[in-house]
């Protein structure tokens, strides 16, 4: 999207050369051209384009969408696969069974399937939705299916599979690259988490609790949540936790508030308020460490998920993608030996760069005239060094034989 507005659409402050449009010199009228007013963002509001700053870089190709729910999918499908598939089943008449039953049923399902029926009906939904009716069933939807993280006990099980599983959206932004954050247990992708989270030095300059009471630093932060992910769709690992953590701005300053009439109580002397700030702060600071744990926690899940689904599908479809584009181009007449070792570093970028993980036929061939180009470079600069060393070889070679010629003709002559 970048290249489009560096290629096609002017600033407002930049001159178009009228003659790139095949326009004689002199004229320089564009208003009967289409765009001639419009900037970067006049076409991108045309067309319905979301602002620049939505763009998307692609480092990886799996980390699009919600891998989580991908692999917990092909997963099930794995497990499931040779099974008889009920057709056309008749949701209607579930409801005509008795509520224990239809309970019973459903805490059988995967809490994957559950997320997916309550998008089914809203009979349903509201089965799954009422706490009363449904706490049994999540409990031991959970149970059955110990590879799924369990939820906290804070947040209800509906929000939490939503969570797991919901298309990988901003909650901020249109952005499609924004796994969920068990830290503040939402969805950021890695503009919103860099607009939003601060490291301690930047967030403390604007914090007026510690304006008066700088000495309570420590302790602010101390019961605020933090968070290490690098970006949007990725979780940190362990050479993450080694940087400088990362607070959510809101988060500070609500905490802050939180402190405040304790810290005010203590300025006025009131009996008894040391010890209510002692408690305040062991409280504070036990729920945080709690909820820092089980978000580690999580996220390590999501680690792993993210690492077995890298080294598994995407190094396969990466190998299968050098090796078709080895093998056309031995087919366009070039030899095995004469394929640098590079080409696979070269295949590999390209690769990683690319907005799908998915590769047909067409796209392998509109790669091929730019691999070419690579191999045919190196096919040349190795022919060259073939003849340099020819070269010596023939010096070395053709010098004994004409000192051997030079004397004998100086003997003869002699």
């Amino acid at each position: 999207m970048a290249d489009v507005d560096a290629s096609v659409c002017q600033t407002e402050d930049s001159q178009m050369d009228p003659s790139c449009l095949g326009v004689p010199p002199g004229f320089t009228d564009l208003s009967s051209f289409p765009f001639s007013y419009l900037d970067s963002t006049g076409v991108r509001t045309l067309y319905g384009i979301p602002p620049s700053e939505f763009d998307i870089n692609y480092h990886s190709p799996i980390a699009r969408g919600n891998y989580l729910t991908t692999s917990i999918q092909v997963g099930l499908r794995k497990q499931f696969c040779g099974r008889n598939r009920a057709v056309n089943v008749n949701l209607g008449a579930l409801f005509d069974l008795p509520p224990d039953i239809i309970l019973e049923a459903f805490s059988y399902l995967h809490p994957l399937d559950l997320y997916n029926l309550m998008q089914v009906t809203k009979a349903i939904r509201n089965i799954l939705l009422d706490r009363n009716l449904s706490a049994s069933v999540w409990k031991n939807a959970f149970r059955r299916n110990p590879i799924i993280w369990h939820y906290p006990p804070d947040v209800p099980p509906p929000k939490w599979v939503s969570l797991l599983f919901g298309p990988a959206t901003c909650d901020f932004c249109p952005s499609k690259n924004a796994m969920p954050d068990f830290t503040y247990r939402r969805r950021l992708c890695k503009e919103c988490l860099d607009r939003m989270c601060f490291p301690k030095e930047i967030i403390k300059e604007n914090v007026v609790l510690l304006d008066m009471y700088p000495n309570e630093e420590e302790t602010l932060f101390r019961l605020v949540r933090c968070t290490y992910r690098p970006d949007g769709m990725t979780y940190p690992s362990q050479k993450h936790y080694l940087e400088q953590p990362r607070y959510w701005i809101e988060d500070v300053h609500a905490k802050a508030e939180e402190m405040t009439p304790f810290l005010k109580a203590l300025d006025a002397g009131i009996p008894g308020a040391a010890e209510n700030y002692d408690a305040f702060k062991a409280k504070a600071f036990r729920e945080n460490l709690q909820h820092i744990k089980h978000a580690r926690s999580c996220h390590l899940w999501c680690l792993g998920v993210y690492q077995s689904y890298e080294g598994g599908t995407f190094s396969m479809r990466k190998t299968t993608f050098i090796s078709r584009a080895s093998k056309h181009i031995i087919r366009l007449g070039y030899k095995r030996d004469e394929i640098p070792g590079n080409v696979y570093n070269h295949c590999l970028e390209y690769f990683r760069n690319v907005k799908h993980i998915r590769f047909s036929k067409k796209d392998l061939h509109k790669y091929l005239p730019e691999l070419e180009n690579h191999v045919l470079k190196y096919r040349e600069d190795r022919l060259k060094c073939e003849r340099i060393r020819n070269r010596r070889r023939a010096s070395r070679v053709i010098a004994p034989t004409s000192l051997s010629h030079t004397v004998n003709h100086i003997h003869q002559s002699g």
